[in-house]
């Protein structure tokens, strides 16, 4: 799991990556073994989910913010954090790793506010046992280093590449890592078919000689001629050249490669001649000469040998379409072939498990122009479901399989209903102590010419033998307490053996964060014992160093020049807590957390996370001074779907306020309920999904609060691709702060003469965020001197056109509307701000690069036009 997170494994992360990454890769790692829990996918890599916010060192109270982080490469980490009772921006921090211990940390806050910090890491020692040494076999030191073979470069140019010198430790991965960047840098000069390899000697005094191999081969000219893009055509054949053995097969697989590339494009007419121009030891020169014709647009798409399905279902799942006002009608051939294949997998989820779809007939007129595109389906006979049949099964009831497999009778026969059955078979006998029970099915066998097939699915068990925990053994914890180990295992002797129980003890292990690697493993049963079913566990574990420090030294756009020291141990005493501080300094604001955070209390299923802290701020309108302490306790309910409880207790100062305020210490407390369900694809730049968060807090006298008021805030997004990477966003966010008891009778008492609500607790609107044709926190509300105000109610809507425009740009546009209200009897969605907008968005992997301009609608006369924006991360 380590190296699909990070490309190395465990040992290495805990070195060489970053505190965030560190903590993040042991925590998550247990959720991904045996079943990745995390999304997959090549545009968004790997997202890890509920990563602690103590890991982000960002301002405000870290209890209210859920977090979540990607490894973008083995040694960049990203981390997204939202604040579910707030509609301020998330939180972006990069972790890059300039090596082992010295990292560059960028940040962009919630206030908008980008900076980056210089961080020198110093670690502690992984626990080790009292007169215990591994023993480090010493590597050999490098003797005589050798060039063997055509170089055809400078032998000078070629060592600075390999980078490897004589007299240091021999470290085969810095040799595998010069070999490919020497490799490369032949590549890059032509050379396409350089190798090059390495091979040890015995040298003199106990040193290694090393000589490198080098076949540099030809170096391969391409001329491309009768196009645009010969750059990308070059990159896109090279490959070719690098796999390839013989010259002639080589330039007959590269023409073919181009064309089949103007093919995609819809150039159906295109030909492609090769001309070998020089064939030579040192130099093969090839010209391809292409002649693309005119691009192919359908004026008919025909669907023949249907019968069973309606046509215009079939027609929905394509791609290829006539011409016409609202559609380009082109013809290409990959669209051809997908088209093949949706069709196919329509039939086969309608239960047509013989169904074929060859490759469509495309028919030309003279001109290459027009086209006429038909695909043929031989649909086969329709299958459903009847009563599933069962062998094999001695220790369970059919009736209860049967309920357990919950086939759907009478229901289109699919090869996907058919596996979730034999899933959920296998996971019964799991759990009920048949670990090795295997369930497996017949072979379907449909005559070609039988229509309306009922066919019973006869489904095969081996049962195996039931089993049971006889003893459980713990190793490799030298400061972690044994039961600290055993209450996260949750299996005890006696119970049954279920390898999903094992898998989930992994994962409660990994979730720590304490370990490094978790083996939860059977014993083999000893040679000559009886098959009594009793197996013993053995748990191994190797741990991470409990304790690290981090200084630091950086720059913010808003706060300047500031240092940050930072301070956690991660196994307190051996018992599985984490205690860390965070602190953070600059003229305008300094800040500093002690953070406390325990897993698995109540039973396991929920965690604690408490926080103390302090923080001095620099706002437009006014000075605050905020001390508290804030607890949390979460649980994941679902892969989706999260709760959260809060309390905090936090002494409120405002200074140099614009408005009338009681300069005077404010106590504010509350109880809070949050809810979270997510279903985005990756929460940095979602193509599909929705997220909903909502949240509730009370403040009053009953929970020590001196002001008293209700706040709440509901905040809905949804994500639809209505076209390739073409997605439409909307958002919709609500929030009200209700005053009652002393902050409705004498308002000035907890906020100002006009709202009871303190200013720390209001809403604001404006900025890339939210409205964006004006300033941050500016929606709304002003006072005299034009800084924010504040008010009790918020109403924001965004409606967003995210499209592709070529490569990893793309585009934007947007049309906000919302306000920001003085007080409640203000509250009317029907008088909003309306500001609509475009810009342009660089995907990159750790999210969207992004300049805006968001253009007021409804101006008035002492407001700009609007506001130019440049950030990181989506607006929502």
């Amino acid at each position: 799991m380590a190296l699909l997170l990070t490309g190395r494994t465990l040992g290495p992360v805990s070195t060489e990556s970053g505190t965030l990454a560190e903590e993040t890769i042991s925590s998550v790692t247990g959720q991904l073994t045996g079943e990745l829990t995390g999304r997959v996918s090549g545009r968004a890599g790997l997202d890890v989910l509920s990563i602690d916010p103590m890991q982000v060192n960002a301002k405000g109270d870290p209890t209210t913010r859920i977090t979540v982080g990607k490894q973008v490469t083995p040694d960049l980490f990203v981390a997204y954090s939202n604040d579910v009772g707030s509609t301020q921006g998330s939180v972006y921090q990069l972790d890059y790793a300039l090596d082992r211990d010295f990292h560059f940390t960028s940040i962009r806050d919630r206030d908008g506010s980008v900076g980056g910090d210089f961080k020198y890491i110093l670690r502690g020692k992984p626990p080790a046992a009292p007169g215990i040494v591994e023993p480090a076999a010493a590597a050999p030191p490098l003797g005589a280093i050798r060039l063997e073979g055509e170089l055809r470069l400078r032998e000078r140019s070629v060592r600075r590449r390999l980078r490897v010198r004589a007299g240091r430790a021999r470290d085969r991965a810095a040799i595998n890592d010069g070999i490919d960047r020497l490799v490369e840098f032949y590549r890059r000069r032509g050379y396409l078919m350089a190798e090059v390899d390495s091979h040890e000697t015995p040298g003199a005094g106990g040193a290694v000689d090393l000589t490198f191999h080098v076949h540099a081969g030809p170096r391969v000219a391409i001329d491309i001629r009768g196009t645009h893009g010969k750059g990308g055509l070059r990159q896109d054949i090279a490959p070719i050249w690098q796999k390839g053995l013989f010259m002639d097969d080589i330039v007959e697989q590269a023409r073919a490669q181009i064309e089949k590339r103007f093919r995609d494009r819809g150039y159906l007419k295109v030909s492609v001649a090769a001309e070998v121009l020089r064939n030579e030891p040192g130099l093969f020169k090839v010209r391809f000469a292409v002649r693309r014709g005119p691009r192919a647009r359908a004026e008919e798409v025909r669907i023949a040998g249907t019968g069973q399905l309606p046509e215009r279902e079939i027609r929905k799942v394509i791609r290829t379409t006539p011409d016409g006002w609202f559609s380009r009608g082109l013809v290409r051939d990959a669209v051809l072939e997908e088209d093949a294949a949706a069709i196919r997998v329509l039939y086969l989820s309608r239960g047509f498990p013989l169904v074929s779809v060859p490759g469509p007939a495309v028919t030309l007129d003279d001109s290459g122009r027009h086209a006429v595109v038909t695909f043929h389906v031989e649909e086969g006979p329709q299958v459903v479901f009847g009563r599933p049949r069962f062998e094999g099964n001695s220790a369970v009831a059919a009736a209860v399989l049967e309920k357990t497999a919950a086939l759907p009778e009478g229901r289109p026969y699919t090869a996907g209903l058919l596996d979730a059955a034999l899933v959920r078979l296998r996971r019964y006998y799991d759990k009920a102590g048949f670990p090795d029970a295997r369930v497996t099915s017949r072979p379907l066998e449909v005559p070609p010419a039988e229509a309306g097939r009922v066919e019973e699915p006869l489904l095969v068990i081996e049962e195996g033998t039931h089993q049971r925990i006889r003893e459980l053994s713990i190793a490799g914890n030298v400061l972690t307490r044994d039961g600290v180990i055993r209450k996260a295992l949750r299996i005890e002797p006696g119970k049954s053996l279920s390898r999903g129980e094992l898998q989930a003890a992994q994962t409660r292990l990994y979730g720590l964060g304490i370990f490094r690697s978790v083996s939860v493993e059977p014993k083999p049963p000893p040679e000559g014992a009886a098959a009594d079913g009793r197996r013993d566990i053995r748990v191994a574990v190797r741990e991470l160093a409990p304790l690290t420090q981090a200084f630091g030294l950086g720059y913010d756009s808003e706060e300047r020049l500031r240092g940050l020291y930072e301070i956690s141990d991660r196994n307190i005493f051996g018992s599985g807590r984490y205690l860390g501080l965070q602190t953070r300094a600059s003229e305008l604001v300094q800040h500093g957390t002690l953070l406390y955070r325990e897993k698995g209390i109540f039973g396991g299923r929920f965690d604690v996370l408490g926080s103390a802290f302090g923080e001095n701020e620099k706002r437009p309108a006014f000075d605050v001074r905020t001390v508290g302490t804030s607890i949390r306790i979460s649980r994941r309910i679902t892969h989706a779907t999260r709760t959260l409880y809060r309390y905090t207790l936090q002494d409120v100062n405002l200074s140099d306020a614009s408005a009338a305020f009681d300069e005077s210490t404010l106590r504010l407390a509350s109880v809070a309920a949050s809810g979270i369900h997510d279903t985005r694809d990756a929460p940095f730049d979602p193509l599909r999904g929705h997220y909903l968060s909502g949240e509730t807090e009370f403040f009053g006298r009953a929970v020590g609060s001196e002001a008293e008021f209700v706040k709440m805030l509901a905040q809905i997004y949804g994500f639809k691709e209505i076209l390739p990477r073409t997605v439409w966003a909307q958002a919709l966010r609500a929030g009200a702060a209700v005053p009652f008891g002393v902050s409705k009778r004498d308002p000035a008492s907890t906020g100002d003469t006009v709202s009871g609500v303190p200013p720390s607790e209001r809403f604001f609107g404006g900025g890339d965020t939210t409205v964006r044709g004006f300033a941050r926190d500016h929606l709304g509300p002003l006072d005299a001197s034009g800084d924010p105000i504040g008010g009790e109610g918020l109403f924001i809507v965004n409606e967003e056109l995210r499209f592709p425009i070529v490569g990893s740009l793309g585009g934007v546009l947007f049309f906000d509307a919302g306000n920001v209200y003085r007080t409640l009897d203000d509250y009317d969605v029907t008088r909003l701000r309306r500001v609509a907008g475009a810009g342009l968005r660089l995907a990159t992997p750790i999210g969207p690069f992004r300049l805006e301009y968001g253009a007021l609608l409804d101006r008035k006369p002492d407001e700009a036009r609007g506001q130019v924006f440049f950030s990181i991360g989506q607006a929502f």
